[in-house]
C-alpha cells in the first residue's frame, strides 16, 4: 500500500508541474501577444518630436505648436481619417457665374459662382452647435479672388459628391494666365474619404480625378513651390499653410493628414518641416497669407485673419471656404 501511495503522489507530483508549466508557457505567450499588440498598436499613431509642444489631443486628432528660428512659429494638426470626418464650409452661392469655370471642363460643367464671404466666429458657432463636442478644429482652405463681399473660388471644389466650383483664377494654367510663368503649371487634388488621404495630379482638361463618381471630397490647389508667393514674390516669410499625407498602419494609401501652419516662415521652410515629419509624396498649400485661421476647440482662436488695410478691405474677415474637423461618432 506504501508502494502504490508513493506512486499515486509521485504521479500528481509530475502532473502539478507539468501544469505549471503549461500555464507558465501560457503566461509567457500571452505577454509577448500582448506586448506586439501594443507595439503595433503604437507604430500606427503619429508622434511628432519632442520639440512640438502639444496644445489638444482627442482620439484621432492632434495639435502642437513649435517655435522655429527668426521668432517664428509652427502650428501642426496631425488628423486620422480613419478616426476623423473632414466637412467642408462654403458661403451660399449669390451668382453662378455661368460659363466662368477655367479648371473643370468634364460633363460640360464650366461655372465659377460667387459664394458669399462669412466671418468665421459664426461658421465656429453653427459648427460647435451642430456637433458639439466632436468638433477638434476648423481652419480656411480654399484660394479665392477678391475681398468683396462674394467671391468665386481660384479651382476646383466637390463637395459631397458635386462639383460646385470649376475655378477662375487668373493665376493658373490657362490660355489666358496672367503670367507666363503660371500656363504650365501642374494643379494638384487633395482627396480624402472615410480611410484615406491622398494628393495627387489633377487634369482641368478632363476634370481627372474629381470626374470620378467615387470622389467624394476634393480640393484643388497649389503644389506648394507653385504659390503666388514662391513664383512672383520670391518666397517672403509669411503666414502659409502647407498639407501633406502620411502612412503609419502600413495599409495601401495614407490615412494621416499633417497641416503645418507657419508665421514668419517661407514656403520651403514649411515643406521641409513636413519631410522632417515623414510626410511623403507631393505637398500642397492651401490659401495663407493675412486670410490664415486656425480655431481649436480647446484653445480657441491660435491665427485670426488679419486684414492688411480694414478700409480697404472690410470684408477681410470674412473668408468663403472653410475646412472642419470632428471626431466620428461612435
Amino acid at each position: 500500500m506504501k508502494s502504490e501511495r508513493t506512486i499515486i503522489k509521485t504521479f500528481f507530483s509530475l502532473r502539478s508541474r507539468f501544469d505549471l508549466q503549461k500555464i507558465l508557457l501560457f503566461t509567457i505567450l500571452a505577454s509577448l501577444f500582448l506586448i506586439l499588440s501594443l507595439k503595433s498598436s503604437s507604430a500606427k499613431e503619429f508622434r511628432p518630436p519632442p520639440q512640438y509642444n502639444s496644445l489638444d489631443s482627442v482620439d484621432g486628432a492632434a495639435l502642437y505648436v513649435t517655435q522655429l528660428s527668426g521668432n517664428g512659429r509652427a502650428y501642426l494638426q496631425a488628423i486620422n481619417v480613419q478616426k476623423m470626418h473632414i466637412d467642408q464650409w462654403v458661403g451660399k452661392v449669390r451668382d453662378r457665374g455661368t460659363g466662368q469655370g477655367q479648371y473643370y471642363q468634364g460633363e460640360g460643367q464650366s461655372d465659377s459662382p460667387y459664394f458669399k464671404m462669412t466671418k468665421f466666429d459664426p461658421v465656429w458657432h453653427q459648427y460647435m452647435q451642430a456637433h458639439e463636442t466632436q468638433v477638434f478644429s476648423l481652419i480656411n482652405f480654399a484660394f479665392f479672388e477678391t475681398y468683396r463681399s462674394t467671391t468665386q473660388l481660384a479651382f476646383p471644389v466637390k463637395l459631397n459628391s458635386r462639383l460646385i466650383t470649376g475655378g477662375s483664377s487668373p493665376f493658373g494654367p490657362s490660355n489666358n494666365a496672367a503670367d507666363e510663368r503660371y500656363r504650365f503649371v501642374k494643379l494638384k487634388a487633395l482627396i480624402w474619404d472615410e480611410n484615406t488621404v491622398s494628393i495627387v495630379d489633377y487634369d482641368p482638361e478632363s476634370g481627372s480625378p474629381l470626374n470620378s463618381p467615387t470622389v467624394e471630397n476634393a480640393i484643388v490647389t497649389y503644389r506648394y513651390s507653385d504659390h503666388p508667393a514662391k513664383i512672383l514674390a520670391q518666397n517672403p516669410p509669411n503666414k502659409y499653410q502647407l498639407i501633406g499625407t502620411l502612412d503609419k498602419d502600413g495599409l495601401p494609401g495614407d490615412e494621416w493628414m499633417l497641416i503645418l501652419t507657419v508665421n514668419r516662415a517661407t514656403l520651403d521652410e514649411g515643406a521641409n518641416l513636413l519631410r522632417q515629419l515623414g510626410a511623403r509624396g507631393e505637398i500642397v498649400t492651401a490659401d495663407g497669407g493675412s486670410s490664415t485661421l486656425i480655431m481649436n476647440s480647446r484653445t480657441g482662436v491660435l491665427i485670426a485673419p488679419q486684414p492688411v488695410n480694414m478700409v480697404e478691405n472690410p470684408n477681410a474677415w470674412k473668408l468663403p471656404h472653410y475646412l472642419g474637423f470632428r471626431r466620428k461618432a461612435e
